[in-house]
């Protein structure tokens, strides 16, 4: 059970377990270590959908300041080497 390997012995068997997260006889008892791990991934994994779920429902955007902010720039560079060229062909 649980990983555990058993193997028979004389009127009984003994069993090893290949991992820490099971113990008891049959390796039937979960351990607290294991517990505790579980209880965390499935928060983490609770918050990840709630954010997600916001996200979609409320429209919030973390980027999208950022991407303003790089669509300025890119279009500020533009510019710049628009006037750029006129300045040099007005020059010739």
């Amino acid at each position: 059970m649980n990983n555990g390997v058993c193997r028979p012995s004389f009127r009984n068997f003994t069993c090893d377990c290949l991992g820490e997260s099971y113990y008891g006889y049959y390796y039937e008892i979960t351990a607290t270590k294991t517990v505790i791990y579980q209880v965390v991934f499935k928060s983490f994994a609770y918050i990840a959908i709630i954010a997600m779920v916001s996200v979609a429902t409320f429209g919030i955007d973390p980027t999208h300041k950022h991407l303003i902010l790089i669509q300025r720039i890119k279009r500020a560079e533009k510019d710049e080497s628009d006037i750029f060229v006129i300045i040099v062909e007005a020059a010739i």
